[in-house]
């Protein structure tokens, strides 16, 4: 498997590294970043959770590859956050994405572009058909972020779990194709 990379105008997308671990455990242990996600991790989970994220991504063939996310005008190449393509289901030729940005980094568009080339890649790098997101219906931001990006509900509509409402939106191969070249 080839490494799986995208570009844009402001960002980069690589492989998750080393040096990732600072932003990734930021995230994963941030009251506010997880809110709509799941409780915060303690930080010894989140570098156990890191450490997973880096050797999951390294396997062939994948199954889930988790990403940096980082801005070109950056000099020291910091991550500003973390994306990722899971459940990889070359058999029903469907994949997850996931993205989460750091706090000071939300709300500038840099969401909807880190999800536009993740959805390129992925299409690219994998014989799939559909990708999905799942997030809670409450979480307004990402309701946003996908429709913008072109995300449609679906058939696989999320179910309530542990009082959550899991929303669930899709973009096809054949509606994609094209579409992020506007």
């Amino acid at each position: 498997m080839r490494e799986l990379r995208a570009e844009t105008p402001r960002l980069r997308i690589g492989p998750l590294e080393d040096r990732d671990r600072g932003v990734f455990c930021a995230l994963f242990t941030d009251e506010e970043t997880m809110h709509f996600v799941g409780s915060p991790l303690p930080r010894e989970k989140a570098l156990e959770d890191f450490e997973a994220a880096l050797r999951v991504s390294r396997r062939d063939p994948p199954r889930q590859i988790f990403m940096r996310v980082a801005c070109n005008d950056d000099p020291e190449d910091g991550a500003i956050g973390i994306c990722s393509i899971q459940q990889i289901d070359l058999e029903r030729r469907r994949a997850e994405v996931g993205l989460m940005l750091e706090p000071r980094h939300r709300a500038h568009g840099l969401g909807r572009e880190s999800i536009c080339a993740l959805v390129r890649a992925a299409f690219d790098a994998f014989p799939i058909d559909e990708i999905w997101a799942q997030y809670d219906a409450r979480h307004i931001a990402a309701e946003r972020l996908f429709i913008g990006a072109g995300f449609s509900s679906c058939a696989h509509e999320g179910a309530d779990t542990d009082g959550v409402r899991w929303r669930i939106r899709s973009v096809y191969r054949q509606s994609w194709e094209g579409q992020d070249e506007e």
